[in-house]
């Protein structure tokens, strides 16, 4: 499964991370349960893949909700004012 990157703005190591992270986790859901998740830079021509340390990262999934709540929450309070 691959997730084409098109903006201008360099991918930092720990987007990557995250993003691939988040596409391995539900690629079940999203494609077959064998599949790999892959993003590919189109500005840098770079192929990433996910480490296998990641795979199985302790706390990964509480990080990742902790910053999705936050997202939502700034968006809650931009949609509000």
């Amino acid at each position: 499964m691959i997730h084409l990157w098109f903006d201008t703005t360099p991918l930092s190591e720990h987007s990557v991370q995250v993003l691939l992270y988040l596409m391995q986790t539900n690629i079940s859901a999203l494609h077959s349960p064998d599949a790999t998740a892959c993003m590919l830079d189109l500005q840098a021509g770079t192929a990433y893949r996910l480490p296998a340390r990641w795979q199985h990262a302790r706390g990964l999934d509480g990080y990742v909700a902790g910053h999705a709540a936050r997202i939502v929450s700034l968006w809650t309070g931009n949609l509000a004012a």
